[in-house]
């Protein structure tokens, strides 16, 4: 099944942009968790890189799978926030997938690392950046500002580990 996303071309640019940074600092995080750099001034500059964000979605998580009628899915709104979600599954003391199904958006290249490797919706960006380009070159070779257009494109369910059946 195949769902259609608009996306507003001068987005795109600032999206991608939020993602290699993400990527940057989730790296980072890998790096001290993983407890593979043991200096401690070291330690302390990859920790204030952290991204503040996947902290406070793992105690949502938290917070959501502890109610009454608790999930059992997520969506996230991107890929590193469904990582985040993952955690706090984990911290809950319930498992990704066999408990609570998480999908991601974006397909980073950390989705198909993670453990279990994560569900996610990618993006046409091969597409997205062809269309980008046609239109700032239609604007430089026109020399007139172009009005900003919005585009159908069509994304790909990528499924991975992070989702199951519904547990009975």
């Amino acid at each position: 099944m195949m769902a259609e996303v608009e996306v507003p071309l001068n987005q795109n640019i600032e999206t991608l942009g939020m993602v290699i940074k993400y990527i940057q600092t989730f790296l980072q995080w890998v790096v001290v968790e993983s407890g593979r750099i043991k200096d401690p001034d070291l330690q302390q500059q990859f920790s204030e890189g952290l991204p503040e964000v996947l902290v406070r979605l793992d105690s949502a998580a938290t917070e959501l799978l502890s109610a009454e009628r608790p999930p059992t899915a997520i969506v996230a709104i991107n890929d590193m926030c469904a990582l985040g979600v993952c955690a706090g599954i984990r911290d809950a003391g319930l498992r990704v997938a066999d408990d609570v199904s998480v999908i991601g958006f974006d397909d980073i290249v950390l989705a198909d690392l993670a453990a279990p490797a994560l569900t996610t919706i990618r993006q046409p960006l091969p597409e997205m950046a062809a269309a980008a380009f046609a239109h700032l070159r239609a604007g430089i070779e026109s020399g007139e500002p172009i009005p900003g257009q919005s585009l159908l494109m069509r994304p790909e369910l990528i499924v991975r580990a992070s989702t199951a059946a519904v547990p009975t």
